[in-house]
C-alpha cells in the first residue's frame, strides 16, 4: 500500500514491484499456494476428528484450499505456463493482458469494477464472520471465522480493492489469507495431538456421555479415561481402569 501510495516518488522502482510478472506477482502466487497446502492439510485433520467440530468445517476448508489453489494457478496463467495454450484470437481481442486465464476473459474497465466488488464484498465478509464467531463461537461460521486480530489486514484490503492497484490487492488477499491458513492448521494439528492423547476412544466416550451420561461402557475397557470440565465443575467422571492406575475411587 505504501509502494503505491509513493509511486510517484518511487518511479521505476514501484513500476518495477507492480509489474505483471513482478515481484509482487510472483510473491501472491507462492503465498496462495502455501496457503492452499496448510488449508489442505487441516482439512484433512479436522475430516479425521469430525466428532469434534461441525462436520461442514472439513469441507468448507477443503473448499478454500482447492479455491487458493485455482487462484494461484490464475496468478501464473496456467494455461500458458503449464499447458502451452495459446491464447485464441477470440479471447485476444478482449483479452488486455494477451493472457489465457479466465479472469482475462473480462476487458480492462470490467475487470476493475469486478476486482472492487469483490474486495468490498470480502470486507464485509470477513466482518460478518469475526462478529458471528464471537457471538456463537461453537457454530459453523464460528469454527471457519477468521480470527479477529485479521480485521485490519481485511480492511486494508478493501481499500487497496477500492483505490489501488489490483496487484498489491491480490499480493494483501493473499497474505490474508496464509495467515489463515496457518491458524487452521496449527489449530487442526494440535487438535489431533490432544485428541489422541486426552481421549484414547473418542466414539465411545461421545456414546456414553452423550444424554443420559450412562459410562457402564467405559467400564470395561482397562484405559484409564477421566471425564472432566473446565468450568468449576473439575473431575466428573473416571471408570475402573482410572481408579486402578490412580488409587483414588
Amino acid at each position: 500500500v505504501t509502494i503505491w501510495e509513493l509511486r510517484a516518488r518511487l518511479g521505476s522502482t514501484a513500476d518495477f514491484l507492480l509489474a505483471k510478472e513482478g515481484p509482487f506477482e510472483a510473491a501472491t502466487f507462492v503465498l496462495e499456494f502455501a496457503a492452499a497446502w496448510l488449508c489442505a492439510l487441516a482439512a484433512l485433520r479436522f475430516k479425521r476428528r469430525a466428532q469434534l467440530m461441525p462436520r461442514a468445517v472439513p469441507m468448507l476448508y477443503a473448499v478454500c484450499a482447492l479455491a487458493l489453489f485455482l487462484i494461484g494457478m490464475e496468478e501464473i496463467n496456467w494455461g500458458q505456463t503449464l499447458v502451452g495454450f495459446e491464447t485464441p484470437s477470440s479471447w485476444a481481442a478482449i483479452n488486455f493482458q494477451q493472457e489465457t486465464s479466465v479472469h482475462n476473459l473480462l476487458d480492462r474497465e470490467t475487470l476493475t469494477v469486478a476486482s472492487q466488488i469483490l474486495a468490498g464484498a470480502f470486507g464485509v465478509v470477513v466482518l460478518v464472520m469475526v462478529v458471528c464467531s464471537a457471538l456463537a463461537p461453537r457454530s459453523t461460521i464460528g469454527a471457519i471465522a477468521p480470527h479477529a486480530s485479521l480485521t485490519p489486514l481485511a480492511l486494508m484490503t478493501v481499500y487497496s480493492g477500492v483505490y489501488l492497484h489490483p496487484e498489491a490487492t491480490e499480493l494483501l488477499l493473499a497474505v490474508f489469507f496464509l495467515f489463515y491458513s496457518v491458524r487452521i492448521h496449527v489449530a487442526a494439528r494440535s487438535t489431533a495431538q490432544s485428541s489422541m492423547t486426552a481421549e484414547p476412544d473418542v466414539p465411545l466416550a461421545r456414546a456414553a456421555t452423550a444424554s443420559s451420561w450412562n459410562t457402564e461402557l467405559l467400564e470395561y475397557t482397562h484405559d484409564a479415561i477421566i471425564i472432566w470440565e473446565m468450568k468449576d465443575n473439575g473431575i466428573l467422571y473416571w471408570n475402573r481402569a482410572a481408579e486402578q492406575l490412580y488409587g483414588f475411587t
